[in-house]
Formats: C-alpha cells, structure tokens, sequence
C-alpha cells in the first residue's frame, strides 16, 4: 500500500518483474480464461508429461502474447472486459512480453493439473500463458488459481491478509537514485533542472539521504536531471533537517 506523495511513484512498481505460482486444469474451457467465467468440460485427449514439457520449452521462447478478452486492457478508451461482459466484439493486439524463468512444480496425469511458477515481465497474463501452453499441447485449460509471490526482490510470501510491511525505497525500485546538496534542492524545489554527472536514464529518483524517501522522479539526459514529479513538501522537510 502506498501512502500519500508515494501514490505517484506506484507505476514504476508496476514496471518490475512479477513472479506467480499458478494452477492450470487442462480439458476445460471459460470466456475469462479461469475459473470466474463460465467454465466447460471439453474431451481432448489427455496431456502427456512429455507433451507439457515440450510445450513449456516454446512456452519459454514467448516474447509476444495475446491479452485476454476479459482484461483491463482499453479498446477506444473503454476497457475489454467491459465491452465483453455486453458480448460486444473486440480485437485486441498482441503485446510485447518477457518470460524470465518457468519452472514446473507439480503435475498430475490422472486429474489433468500443472503447478508451476513463472517470472515475468509487467502486463504479461498468466491466464494467456495457460492457454497457450494448453494449446502447445493440443488442449484447453483454465488458471484455477493464482498467487503472486514477488515482485522484483520483494518477496510477499510472508505477509498474511491484513498485514503490512514498510519496505526499504532501494529494495523495492531497480532504478538509480542520488541525493543532492542544498544548492541542488533549491532549484529541484523550483522544478529546475540539476546537473548530474550520470549517463542518460529514462527513471531516475532523487531520494532523501538519511529516509531514502523519494523526492523527485524524473530522467537524465546530457548529464541533467529533469523533474517529472516533484514532492515539494518533502524537499522543505528535507532542506530545514540540513539546516
């Protein structure tokens, strides 16, 4: 959960790698891809281990996916799933995506289930990886459950319903960050542009020295960082500690 000025930095959280354990039953068919839709039995032939194995081989190769008809993805401004619910017709387009790691944890031949875990990038589906992988193996599946275990190197495992953590800024951004001197604040306070010996980033966070709270995010470009969100507050706070 974020709070306050941190609301604003929550899409750079969006950006890091996702890690997921899943379950997927082969067999049946939703319009959702999982077990929220409406769900059919279907009678292919049963998935082999060798088969599933093939198939996470390419599985793993994937570097464009198409989104689920139900999603959060806009079409015209309105999102899929919303036009799908009125059984309206949409097409969506294929979307760049990285799968890192895919490990199979558990599959049983007899019931027609896989487990496994699977890293990826930002916006990728784990339902259109299941459908996909069913679909390698000459079937249909649907996700029956899904966890998110981490994101970046923030592991979620252990926090239960309810409960939250404070997390370390530096731990939870792979992005470059520096404090500046008070000089710097001023003009970083005034929405100017600083000067810092840093090659060009696109994300770059100027963060408090002692709090590690962030500041300002913006870019550097030519050796100058450019303010896209500035937490004015925060700087204030800052300058009169350095006082």
């Amino acid at each position: 959960m974020a709070t306050n000025s941190d609301t604003k930095i929550l899409q750079y959280v969006k950006n890091q790698p996702k890690v997921y354990l899943a379950k997927m039953e082969f067999n049946l068919f939703s319009n959702t891809l999982d077990s929220d839709g409406e769900v059919k039995k279907l009678n292919y032939k049963k998935v082999t281990l060798q088969k599933l194995e093939k198939a996470i081989v390419k599985i793993k190769k994937q570097t464009y996916q198409m989104p689920p008809q139900f999603s959060s993805k806009k079409v015209k401004g309105k999102k899929a799933l919303d036009l799908a619910y009125k059984n309206i017709a949409i097409k969506l387009k294929k979307q760049k995506i990285k799968i890192f790691s895919f490990e199979l944890l558990e599959f049983n031949f007899e019931k027609q289930y896989a487990v496994f875990e699977v890293s990826v990038s930002s916006g990728t589906y784990i339902r259109s990886i299941a459908k996909d992988l069913a679909k390698y193996c000459n079937s249909s599946a649907i996700l029956t459950s899904l966890k998110r275990k981490s994101i970046d190197n923030i592991f979620l495992n252990d926090l239960k319903e309810n409960e939250f953590e404070k997390l370390n800024i530096k731990n939870l951004f792979n992005i470059k960050m520096h404090s500046l001197s008070i000089e710097d604040l001023n003009k970083l306070k005034n929405g100017q542009k600083v000067f810092l010996n840093y090659l060009n980033e696109k994300v770059f966070f100027i963060v408090d020295k002692n709090s590690a709270k962030v500041l300002a995010t913006g870019k550097i470009k030519n050796k100058y960082f450019y303010p896209k969100n500035v937490f004015v507050e925060r700087i204030k706070n800052e300058l009169q500690r350095q006082v």
